[in-house]
């Protein structure tokens, strides 16, 4: 099965570590942590 792909945004990886334990924090962890999500990245 082919994995979902999803690109965050930079100032989502911000929020999630600047601003201590959100929802921000808390979605980004479920993406880290499943093994069927593949985080992309666009390089500028």
């Amino acid at each position: 099965m082919q994995k979902k792909r999803f690109m965050v945004d930079t100032n989502v990886f911000i929020e999630a570590f600047k601003s201590g334990y959100t929802s921000t924090t808390e979605l980004l962890l479920r993406l880290l942590l499943d093994p069927e999500v593949e985080l992309i990245a666009e390089r500028q």
